[in-house]
């Protein structure tokens, strides 16, 4: 509640405007429109899920291939739900021990970087735990969303060559 409440309860020069507004009912607004989108929200993260997988192929093999891109797995330890999912660990510390500083906060960020940083590096039996949030964020894709996916790798693979080729002239 203390998001919203901060942006209903703003200060401008010194003054205090407070917007009467029920909270709930922006909760409830936000959970409607979700809803209402959902099949948008299940494409987007299954489009997550192809991203992963062909960039799980590259790493694993050196190349993209759809076949290999469809057995691939669709979760990678350099996902940014990774990074959120220690961000909201340390912030529910935080909120815990009543601790609002922007400079901690900061911290904290910098601190998520560098844990998972240490953590691509090697397997571990946390791995299933670190990745809890990727069984939410990446779905399992279909052939169209795999062949989008390996298409703008090959795209995007491309562009760096060119990109390289300009650049060293």
């Amino acid at each position: 509640m203390g998001i919203m409440e901060e942006i209903f309860h703003t200060q401008i020069f010194n003054e205090t405007i407070n917007l009467n507004i029920d909270v709930k009912w922006i909760y409830a607004l936000i959970i409607v429109i979700i809803l209402l989108n959902i099949k948008s929200i299940i494409r987007l993260f299954q489009y997550h899920g192809a991203e992963h997988k062909v960039i799980n192929t590259y790493i694993q093999y050196g190349y993209v291939d759809k076949y290999l891109v469809k057995k691939a797995s669709r979760f990678n330890k350099r996902c940014g739900s990774n990074i959120a999912l220690i961000q909201i660990i340390f912030y529910a510390i935080l909120w815990i021990f009543d601790i609002d500083s922007i400079l901690i906060h900061l911290l904290t960020i910098i601190i998520s970087f560098q844990i998972i940083k240490k953590l691509i590096l090697v397997d571990s039996k946390w791995d299933k735990y670190i990745n809890i949030l990727q069984w939410i964020t990446v779905l399992e894709p279909n052939d169209e969303q795999i062949n989008l996916a390996t298409e703008a790798f090959y795209k995007m693979q491309q562009a760096h060559r060119i990109y390289v080729k300009e650049t060293a002239n």
